[in-house]
């Protein structure tokens, strides 16, 4: 990623566990960011996904500028959010373990003779490093090019990768 971007990488890393609780959690919905966690090791958050009653996947998220992650250490800290909440779980159903690159900004190099696309053109999400949906977007762009060249291709993702960057900048 540091060729792709030309600049720095930050990583979204995480440990999730997918557990059955002894009672219900009294969750009404899914908890995207609960920032209320101590703060370590860069922005810290906890995810919460019931999945019924008493089954809730509860994840302990990163954005951090090192790729160190400590497996069980972090179920140690789910373990300790799930007492806080008064929740005791009873089982663990599965573990999911993430370390995921972010480019923390776009390249400016020239570009190549071959379009880029994807994470190497500059089409993904700053904050998540997810690139599907601007691959969606990118592909739909490119089928609408009536003759399929290197100049062509360029000239029809200009617009896209103009206007991708000018939302970057928020981020």
């Amino acid at each position: 990623f540091q060729e792709v971007t030309s600049g720095r990488t930050g990583y979204q890393k995480f440990v999730g566990l997918d557990v059955e609780l002894e009672a219900p959690h009294g969750l009404a919905g899914p908890v995207v960011m609960d920032a209320t966690v101590i703060q370590s090791d860069g922005f810290r958050f906890v995810y919460l996904l019931p999945w019924d009653a008493r089954r809730v996947l509860i994840e302990d998220t990163y954005y951090s500028g090192s790729p160190q992650l400590s497996v069980e250490h972090l179920k140690k800290e789910i373990h300790f959010y799930a007492v806080r909440r008064g929740w005791k779980i009873q089982h663990v159903h599965r573990v999911e373990v993430g370390c995921l690159p972010i480019p923390l900004q776009i390249s400016n190099t020239q570009e190549p003779k071959v379009p880029s696309i994807g994470v190497r053109g500059g089409f993904f999400n700053l904050t998540t490093g997810y690139s599907v949906p601007d691959a969606v977007a990118t592909v739909n762009r490119i089928a609408q090019v009536s003759r399929w060249t290197p100049e062509a291709v360029h000239a029809a993702l200009a617009p896209l990768k103009k206007h991708h960057r000018s939302q970057a900048r928020f981020y």
